[in-house]
This record gives C-alpha cells, sequence and structure tokens, in this order.
C-alpha cells in the first residue's frame, strides 16, 4: 500500500453483497499489519449487527455513534428509514463526519449501505459524496447469477463520474456451478480494473474469530485489493 493513502469507499453491485465481510478482513489486515486504519458505516439500517462487527476489530476507538452516526431501524433504503426522525443525513454532515475520522486514520475505510445509487438523503446518493472525496471505489459483489450485469452497471457508472481509481472483488458463495469463470470475464471487459476473489469462507464467516483465522488463507489477496491506495 502506497503512503499517503487516505481513504477507501466500499460499495456493492447489490443489496447482500458482502461489503460488511470484505471490510472488516481489510480492516483486521490493516490494523494485525500495525497500519492505523479504521471503518466507518456512516448510515446503518435495520439491526446493527454490521457496525458491531467492524467495531470489535479497532475496539476503543471510536464510539458506535462516532462510527456510525445515522442509524434507523427500519431495514430500507436511508431516504425511507429516515422519515419521521429528526437526525436525517445530509452531505454536508456525512463529509464532516469523515473528515473527522480521516484525521484518526490511514487509510479510513467507507463503507456503504447498499448500492451506488441508493438515495442516502435528499436529492443525493452516495455517489455525490465520494466523488466530492476523489477517493478509491471498491465494489463488492456476491459471486451468483446476475453479478456480471449488476457489476458493468456499476463500472459504467463509476466511469461516467469521472472515478479514475476502482477495484472489484467476487464474494464467492457455496454455489459454484455457472459463476467459476465470472472473474475472468470481468477482467476481459475491465481490461484496466483490478478483478479479486474471495474464496467461499463458511456460513460462519462474519463471526470475529473465524475473520482472525482465516486471514492466511487471504492474505495475498487482500495485499493485491489494498494496492488500490
Amino acid at each position: 500500500m502506497k503512503s499517503g493513502s487516505r481513504s477507501l469507499f466500499i460499495t456493492g453491485a447489490d443489496t447482500g453483497s458482502g461489503k460488511t465481510l470484505l471490510t472488516a478482513h481489510l480492516l483486521h489486515h490493516l490494523r494485525s499489519s500495525g497500519i492505523p486504519g479504521l471503518a466507518t458505516k456512516p448510515l446503518c439500517t435495520g439491526p446493527r449487527g454490521d457496525v458491531r462487527l467492524l467495531q470489535r476489530l479497532q475496539p476503543g476507538v471510536l464510539g458506535d455513534d462516532e462510527m456510525n452516526p445515522f442509524w434507523y431501524k427500519l431495514p430500507a433504503a436511508p431516504l425511507i428509514a429516515a422519515k419521521g426522525h429528526r437526525r436525517k443525513p445530509t452531505l454536508a454532515k456525512l463529509s464532516q463526519h469523515l473528515e473527522r475520522l480521516q484525521a484518526q486514520a490511514d487509510p479510513l475505510l467507507i463503507e456503504g449501505a447498499g448500492g451506488l445509487a441508493v438515495p442516502i438523503g435528499k436529492g443525493f446518493t452516495w455517489e455525490q459524496l465520494f466523488q466530492k472525496r476523489h477517493c478509491p471505489v471498491l465494489i463488492a459483489a456476491q459471486n451468483k447469477l446476475g453479478v456480471l450485469n449488476h457489476v458493468l452497471l456499476t463500472v459504467a457508472r463509476l466511469r461516467e463520474l469521472g472515478i479514475k481509481k476502482m477495484g472489484i472483488c467476487l464474494m464467492n458463495t457455496r454455489q459454484t456451478r455457472g459463476v467459476a469463470e465470472n472473474d475472468q470475464v470481468l477482467r476481459e471487459f475491465c481490461e484496466d480494473i483490478p478483478v479479486h476473489k474471495l474464496p467461499f469462507l463458511g456460513e460462519k464467516a462474519s463471526n470475529l474469530a473465524r475473520i482472525r483465522a482465516d486471514q492466511k488463507k487471504i492474505k495475498k489477496t487482500l495485499d493485491g485489493i489494498l494496492k488500490i491506495l
């Protein structure tokens, strides 16, 4: 990883893409290597399990509300989930939140909620937030039927937005029939974008002990992903 890198935005090609598991592995890899990385999930809807997992990998550094300032119990798009709440996300508030955390971390891993174009506030999506920050974008995608379409559409949109640095990480599932060559196809269509693939790590891969135990197995892949910084 190059010195002086500041942040990485992790988005999903779809809902349930494996963003949190990928972020957790990257965070643990950084911190266990002595690199002062931190993770934030600015917006969370529904159960707060994702926040708790990431917080266990950076214990005592940030409070839950500092790491995840906007949390809504309704499991819906943030714009919908925040209806009726006094505290709503705005582009200015989210930008200020990331600037505060950036001063404490190098790099800062920013996990989005849902995909690229999910409405997160009145009149804006994730696009406006990370486009303003000019940071690299990592696309997490569950390796299943339909993933090629979702990833290629996301890549095309990122190019339209002028994002220069991006990466793709396919998250393998137990089902491999018909998807084993998806990474090769993506490399052919996205020649200038690094494509990585994490193996299926089991049904309880998000367990903290499993994350720590699986690090050696995927260290080379994680190192490759972090070259985007």
